[in-house]
């Protein structure tokens, strides 16, 4: 091989390599490419990973303080109904806090009336007809079964049958029987209670709710028992058993505060006594239980002379 064909050939040589590498450059930045556009993409799925992680942890903690702003007020409710002295202080304290434990377009608070155990109307709130309504216990689902009772849709739902109207035209409600001691004390009726729109799942939310509503029918139930108890046994210390009238024990306190609010407004204080006369002689002749037919006549005839005079 002569000089002239060795550089031809190393020409030939010499040309062949850069031409492969120029060919193979387009196609490693294609790879590279597609392989940065993976790691944008993974990227940004893993940035909406933890947005969706951040909200729905978000929203947990606003379900939780929510929770617990309900089981707060919840507490503040109990203190105040142990504290009540009398039904009607305990009405004012549930109709005005208990709107706040478990909010809703209608509340009202039922209580059974004796005789006859019928449900009359004791507190309400929100728009409530005004005329009294009253309704048997076998009327109320929630009563029977002595449990929560809650028709989310009225159109599929075993309605109470204390509730007026159309299925289409009643609104979602909640019954919540008062029981304290396996004895029923009333009802707490909550129409379109209205649940929190920012939770994960409608279902929980539910059931947070009426778990919530058990308990505040808990504490109204134990509050009206105990307000009965106390009533019952202070009848029972201020009252004579026989007659119904007010024994002695009352009169010494009551004279007491009327002597304190005579010296206040200088004004006299005038006692009046009554006697039945030959009482002894009707018992003797007719026996005690004949005396005691009259003392009974006189104590109802008593209070019907004096109603309202205490």
């Amino acid at each position: 091989m002569n000089k002239l064909q060795e550089v031809e050939s190393g020409s030939a040589s010499g040309d062949a390599a850069p031409s492969s590498r120029t060919e193979q450059q387009p196609q490693q930045v294609a790879e590279a490419l597609a392989l940065l556009r993976q790691d944008i993409r993974e990227s940004k799925q893993a940035d909406e990973s933890v947005r969706q992680s951040r909200d729905t942890l978000l929203i947990r903690l606003d379900a939780l303080e929510l929770r617990d702003r309900d089981h707060v007020t919840l507490s503040k409710l109990s203190n105040y109904l142990n504290s009540c002295l009398t039904s009607d202080e305990a009405c004012s304290v549930i109709t005005s806090i208990a709107p706040q434990v478990l909010p809703a377009d209608v509340g009202t608070l039922y209580r059974i009336s004796s005789p006859g155990g019928y449900l009359e109307r004791l507190a309400s709130w929100g728009d409530i007809p005004s005329e009294e309504k009253l309704f048997a216990l076998q009327d109320c689902w929630a009563l029977r079964r002595g449990r929560l009772h809650w028709i989310g849709d009225t159109r599929n739902g075993l309605l109470c049958q204390h509730i007026a109207g159309a299925a289409e035209s009643i609104l979602p409600y909640l019954c919540i029987p008062l029981i304290a001691h396996s004895e029923t004390m009333g009802l707490l009726f909550l129409q379109r209670l209205q649940l929190p729109s920012n939770v994960v799942e409608g279902s929980a939310a539910l059931e947070s709710k009426l778990q919530l509503a058990a308990a505040l029918g808990e504490a109204i139930s134990l509050a009206l028992s105990n307000l009965k108890l106390r009533d019952t046994l202070r009848q029972q210390s201020i009252r004579d058993p026989l007659t119904g009238l007010y024994n002695r024990r009352f009169l010494e306190e009551y004279l007491v505060h009327e002597r304190v609010r005579a010296t206040r407004k200088n004004r006299p204080l005038s006692v009046i006594m009554l006697d039945i006369d030959h009482f002894k002689r009707f018992n003797d002749t007719f026996g005690h239980d004949a005396g005691d037919a009259i003392l009974r006549r006189m104590g109802l005839l008593l209070q019907a002379m004096f109603a309202g005079a205490i």
